[in-house]
């Protein structure tokens, strides 16, 4: 009897030890979390591709953090898919992240496409092994060159982003970027600031747990 309630003892104290093990492991939402010791490959366009992106905040914030940034001014998704595909052919990384759809809008005037490449790459990084940390398009609410039409778009793609499964880690940088003082006119009010790149890093820092 006293080895029976010893061994019930011992199965009980190890299935707490996996339960406490799983709880710190997650975030506040259920969802794995990322230690400082991983990797992470940034996707993406202007935003991205800006010597003050958060994306180079990340890699100076963190120097034993391992980053590779693949982005280029203009581009759409089409061209992120390819590169993506290419650069997980040969390497690993613990979470990608993912920020565009801006340029797909401005240069196609619809969605479509921009829905149908962002949900195929979230499933490679995904089949690959890695987290999906999306990032939403910056605000157009002061660019001088918006339209409703292209305002509704913008917000149908957040929605549809805010809603897609594949997703592991969402931060809302169009919600960080609603605000003029983020913007120059120099550019039309178009690309977001230093300053909001250090939000955006700040909010990516805290969705990973980075230290």
């Amino acid at each position: 009897m006293k080895k029976s309630t010893n061994i019930l003892i011992g199965v009980g104290a190890f299935a707490i030890g996996l339960t406490v093990i799983y709880l710190f492991s997650r975030d506040k939402d259920g969802k794995p979390k990322v230690s400082g010791g991983n990797s992470i490959l940034f996707i993406g366009d202007s935003n991205t591709a800006s010597n003050v992106s958060y994306a180079d905040q990340l890699k100076k914030a963190f120097p034993k953090l391992k980053t590779k940034k693949i982005a280029k001014v203009g581009e759409k998704t089409d061209w992120m898919k390819t590169q993506l595909a290419n650069e997980l052919k040969n390497n690993k990384y613990s979470v990608v992240a993912v920020l565009g759809g801006s340029n797909d809008i401005y240069a196609l005037g619809k969605i479509d496409s921009a829905k149908k490449n962002l949900d195929a790459m979230y499933k490679m990084i995904q089949d690959s092994g890695a987290k999906v940390l999306a990032v939403t398009p910056p605000n157009k609410d002061y660019y001088v060159k918006k339209t409703e039409q292209k305002q509704k778009l913008l917000s149908d793609l957040i929605d549809w982003m805010k809603g897609n499964s594949k997703i592991d880690y969402l931060v809302d940088f169009h919600k960080i970027t609603n605000d003029k003082k983020y913007f120059s006119s120099g550019d039309g009010y178009l690309h977001a600031n230093a300053s909001a790149h250090k939000i955006l890093a700040d909010q990516t820092k805290q969705k990973l747990n980075l230290a």
